[in-house]
């Protein structure tokens, strides 16, 4: 088969078109193709092979059918997309999250009454969970107004608690066999961290089955706890991790976390902890020493949160035989062990009003370091305090 071109303007068109007539076999073709350029271009097919020889009508549908088939497939393509584009434009978007009440099924659908009713309650557990999740947006809305409220600096209220305080005689109220550890108060109940590094906390009724060795139950935590110097508070347990503070709800079973970026050392003489955790009748407190800085600082965490509400540099406060702290009614307790003798315990700076004070010094009889945790817990108004394994009580007076 052979083609002709030519490439021709509008002007002779006509006159060729004219020429053809009655000169054209019926065997050619003309065929008119408008060219890049705006000129026409006629393209004559003849029945002729390079040979000269006629080709049949079944050799041209044979050389021509798959390419017919390739436009034909193209136009297909074309339609149903341009098809689905008309019906996307149409259809009305619907949110990713979005469901009512109706279940759309086909049309044909035979289902069961078992399955239909397992569907009913898949599509009311759905919107149980939407309920839940509104709720729950709803409690971190409050929460967030909570936090709001109470960063305000703590001289704008008044003190809960009376600063004075006396110290009575410490109890022993157990041993363990491991000389480090912590021991934690609240309320009645009892926690015991064993070493210094774990996933476990065991957890007694009250002190006899401390005493006993008797634990209710063996919490495992989610985080392995760093140091000794942990709390607990209404049921829940703040621990340090790496460089985060974990809280985590024992009843619930759920965690939150700060992040505290603090000196890889050790916070205290004789003692492991890079965080102190300490909780008073104002909040969550937390003493570590910045990266680079040799001194402490304080800072008034929101207990529900961990957000911070207030920091306190406390470089002037003397680190001679410190071994631990402690506050109590937003006033930070000194305490020191020093090589030959008891331990001591010193009111040295009010938060409330932001001053270094002298207070008395007290001493704990029966108590020598080294001294692994002191912990005040305000439900019970006591010191609870892990020396050398033994465990110990101290109960305040104002």
């Amino acid at each position: 088969m052979r083609y002709q071109t030519w490439r021709i303007n509008k002007q002779e068109i006509n006159q060729m078109r004219l020429e053809m007539i009655g000169r054209r076999p019926l065997t050619s073709a003309p065929h008119l193709f408008l060219g890049e350029t705006g000129t026409y271009v006629l393209c004559m097919m003849s029945s002729t092979d390079n040979t000269g020889m006629p080709i049949s009508a079944k050799d041209i549908l044979k050389n021509w059918s798959p390419w017919l088939a390739l436009l034909l497939s193209c136009a297909v393509i074309v339609y149903q997309y341009e098809r689905i584009e008309s019906l996307q434009s149409i259809r009305k978007k619907r949110d990713l999250y979005q469901r009512d009440t109706e279940l759309f099924l086909p049309l044909f659908a035979q289902i069961s009454r078992k399955h239909f009713r397992r569907i009913c309650a898949q599509n009311s557990n759905y919107l149980e969970k939407s309920i839940v999740k509104s709720k729950t947006e709803a409690s971190s809305k409050k929460l967030e107004n909570s936090v709001a409220k109470t960063t305000k600096s703590l001289t704008t209220k008044k003190k809960k608690c009376d600063p004075g305080v006396t110290f009575g005689r410490p109890e022993l109220v157990a041993s363990r066999p491991n000389s480090e550890g912590a021991a934690l108060r609240d309320g009645d109940s009892w926690h015991v961290f064993e070493y210094s590094n774990g996933y476990t906390m065991l957890s007694f009724v009250d002190g006899k089955s401390l005493n006993d060795s008797n634990p209710l139950q063996v919490y495992q935590l989610p985080y392995a706890f760093d140091g000794t110097d942990n709390t607990v508070s209404n049921g829940t347990v703040y621990f340090s991790h790496d460089e985060d503070l974990i809280g985590f709800d024992l009843a619930r079973r759920t965690t939150r976390q700060g992040r505290i970026l603090s000196e890889k050392k050790p916070l205290y003489t004789n003692s492991s902890s890079r965080l102190d955790v300490q909780v008073d009748e104002h909040g969550l407190w937390v003493l570590y020493r910045q990266s680079g800085e040799s001194y402490l600082t304080a800072t008034r965490l929101h207990p529900a949160s961990l957000v911070m509400l207030a920091s306190w540099s406390l470089a002037d406060l003397p680190l001679e035989n410190l071994c631990n702290t402690f506050v109590r009614c937003a006033v930070l307790f000194a305490v020191r062990c020093p090589p030959d003798g008891d331990v001591t315990a010193q009111a040295v700076y009010d938060f409330h009003s932001h001053t270094y004070i002298n207070g008395r010094t007290y001493l704990w009889k029966g108590i020598s370091g080294p001294v692994s945790s002191v912990q005040y817990d305000p439900t019970s108004h006591a010191v609870a305090v892990f020396a050398s394994g033994n465990i110990f009580t101290i109960p305040t007076t104002n």
